[in-house]
């Protein structure tokens, strides 16, 4: 039974935290957390993770085009448009929203519970996470690291169409200094990079990450002058 298995208790909480369940199972969740303290402490811990990757994680400016089409689909008479004046400039931060909430749900799999089911109510370890972007805005890969782990979570959300002889680089790039390597990263699938040090040490003063395709046997001395991916770097504490 879901409620005794820690991994599927955990997982369980997370989709009724972000959104992601239908209107009946939400009801049917929300009714078992009221009987069950193990059930809602596991809700309210995902409830504090989407809380912060919200207020932690720069906003996300698609390009214009996609709210001009966006717009042109739902509200495509003019004069509609002028009966509800400023209506579209309150769904941005709606839609911005839900964006974070379901890329907050790529993380379940990433961090999953790391203690049994008594565990449930500690709070989600501290960690770096990476929510990287292609020229056109659209969220491609997730990078998640414990604050002070030596390994990186690395979650494809749309996988790399690699040029023969090339392969993907992780880069941070600091607020101030030069871009340094943080390793190679697969080309598809769920994986991790080992680090050459702990997170806290290498991405402290880590503004954003940036994935750069390279040729496979290139210098990784230099950095590269240009990403195919990039996006801020966001501490979860």
């Amino acid at each position: 039974m879901t409620r005794h298995d820690p991994k599927l208790l955990d997982e369980l909480a997370a989709r009724h935290a972000l959104g992601l369940q239908s209107a009946r199972v939400r009801r049917r969740v929300g009714r078992l957390a009221a009987r069950d303290a193990t059930l809602s402490a596991a809700i309210a811990r995902w409830e504090d993770i989407a809380a912060r990757m919200s207020e932690t994680t720069p906003p996300i400016s698609p390009p214009a085009r996609v709210w001009s089409a966006v717009e042109n689909r739902l509200t495509p008479a003019p004069a509609a448009r002028q009966k509800r004046p400023g209506w579209f400039d309150w769904l941005r931060p709606a839609l911005g929203f839900a964006l974070v909430m379901v890329l907050a749900a790529g993380l379940v799999q990433m961090i999953g519970p790391r203690q049994p089911v008594p565990g449930v109510e500690q709070a989600l370890p501290a960690s770096y996470v990476g929510i990287l972007a292609d020229r056109d805005g659209r969220a491609r890969l997730l990078v998640s690291s414990q604050r002070h782990g030596r390994t990186a979570h690395i979650k494809w959300l749309v996988p790399p169409t690699l040029p023969a002889g090339t392969r993907a680089e992780l880069w941070a790039l600091p607020a101030e200094g030069e871009p340094f390597l943080l390793g190679v990263l697969p080309g598809e699938g769920p994986a991790t990079v080992t680090l050459a040090d702990t997170s806290e040490a290498l991405l402290s003063r880590v503004a954003r990450l940036g994935v750069a395709f390279r040729p496979a046997d290139g210098d990784t001395s230099t950095p590269p002058t240009e990403f195919e991916l990039i996006g801020h770097c966001a501490k979860l504490w």
